[in-house]
């Protein structure tokens, strides 16, 4: 039967290469789709770990230096940091005056921004690496952190001799297994790529951990975070801040908040936006390369689809002699009808082990569809090591669930057309040239 199947299938080679090639096509584009969907759908089903709800983020541009540029922080005098450091205490202070708010919180690294700073660890002969963050006193209760070891910061704290962290349930679990995370010591040494690996060189005790944190958002992969207090001027080289404000209170309170902030320091520039405004922003952007592509791929589909039907149709109507005189011999309905859906599931298979050649040089040849755009050699290995879902599971689910939903749609594109042939009766054959 196989035999005959295939058969055919050469027979008509002509008309069935253009659908294998369709096929196999369309196999790679939803591999892609499916690649970047099960990605993103997997990490926001993941806990977030904090509260974004009624919280407003606020950049403080000085008027002695502009965010992220830290080189040219660090060439201001020991005067002008100290004077911007307690400028931005002064902000929270006043913040903290209006009966709308109920607390305020610096944060070098507001959650669902861009760009991220990661610092590699030591811990007994191992290395580790973690995405990181200057954070105060009051960040834990203005996102809501879930605390599970241990403590949030308190401002002894900035008297100890190693640098006080609180670290992530995810990060303690790799360096310290099972046992209690609180009051060990790890060492950074000078591997980070950015301008501020001098600032995260040294000793660390950790003091506490939380739940999670994914700092970049609903769509983004949950990863080893920590948190470090800033302790000095001259840590805080990208003042921000995050004012949580009490339940119900309206959008319109934004205004206040910047009348309040011009009132304490006019010289400051401001830009305010809330988290939850900013997450959405975050995820249509992120999703928009994927639409673009599910285009793509609805359309290599529909081709494939018509492309199927058309070919089959043409089939049956060339071939009602050959149907009618297998009816006359014998052959039921049932017969007919696996007869079209074995010749659809050939033209399939070949179509997919065409596919599977393009998909599997994806593989070989190293090409990471999520981390091809990394800034930095050094962030792709991270990403690499702290991924909650391994390259080889994402390619083989997605694999799978490609050739899944190919194949679902030949026979769904061959259901009708085997229906009509298994309906050709043996007196047609008779009215055939």
């Amino acid at each position: 039967m196989i035999k005959h199947l295939l058969k055919i299938v050469w027979n008509r080679k002509r008309a069935n290469i253009f659908v294998v090639t369709e096929i196999a096509l369309s196999l790679l584009v939803v591999f892609i789709v499916a690649v970047f969907a099960i990605y993103y759908l997997k990490n926001y089903i993941s806990p977030l770990g904090y509260d974004y709800e009624n919280v407003i983020s606020i950049d403080v541009y000085t008027d002695n230096f502009y965010p992220i540029q830290i080189d040219a922080y660090r060439d201001k005098s020991d005067n002008q940091k100290e004077d911007n450091y307690k400028k931005i205490g002064l902000l929270k202070r006043a913040l903290k005056e209006l009966s709308e708010v109920e607390t305020v919180a610096y944060a070098g690294q507001v959650p669902h921004n861009y760009g991220s700073m990661v610092i590699s660890f030591t811990y007994k002969n191992t290395e580790f690496s973690s995405l990181t963050t200057l954070v105060d006193t009051d960040f834990a209760a203005v996102m809501r952190l879930k605390q599970v070891q241990g403590r949030w910061f308190l401002e002894e704290d900035k008297l100890l001799t190693e640098t006080p962290i609180v670290i992530n349930e995810r990060f303690a679990k790799q360096i310290f297994g099972s046992e209690d995370a609180t009051g060990k010591v790890i060492i950074s040494e000078k591997k980070e790529t950015d301008a501020q690996s001098s600032m995260n060189q040294g000793k660390f005790r950790v003091i506490g951990v939380i739940s999670e944190y994914r700092e970049g958002g609903d769509l983004a992969e949950p990863k080893n975070f920590m948190f470090r207090l800033v302790r000095s001027s001259e840590q805080v080289y990208n003042p921000g801040l995050l004012v949580r404000l009490k339940p119900g209170t309206t959008v319109d309170f934004e205004e206040q908040i910047l009348k309040k902030l011009n009132q304490e320091n006019p010289s400051y520039t401001y830009h305010l936006e809330l988290l939850s405004e900013m997450r959405v922003k975050k995820i249509k952007r992120l999703i928009g390369p994927i639409i673009s592509m599910g285009l793509v791929g609805v359309f290599l589909v529909l081709m494939v689809a018509f492309g199927l039907i058309g070919v089959l149709w043409q089939s049956i109507t060339q071939r009602t002699k050959e149907i009618g005189l297998r009816r006359a011999n014998g052959a039921t309905s049932l017969d007919i009808y696996k007869q079209i859906l074995g010749e659809v599931t050939i033209i399939t298979l070949l179509g997919l082990l065409l596919g599977s050649v393009l998909v599997a040089n994806l593989y070989l040849l190293n090409i990471d569809l999520l981390n091809m755009f990394s800034v930095t050699r050094f962030e792709r290995k991270f990403l690499a090591e702290a991924s909650n879902l391994s390259a080889l599971q994402l390619f083989f689910s997605s694999f799978l669930a490609s050739c899944i939903f190919i194949y679902l749609l030949t026979f769904l594109c061959a259901a009708y057309p085997s229906y009509l042939a298994a309906k050709v009766k043996p007196a047609e054959a008779l009215h055939c040239d």
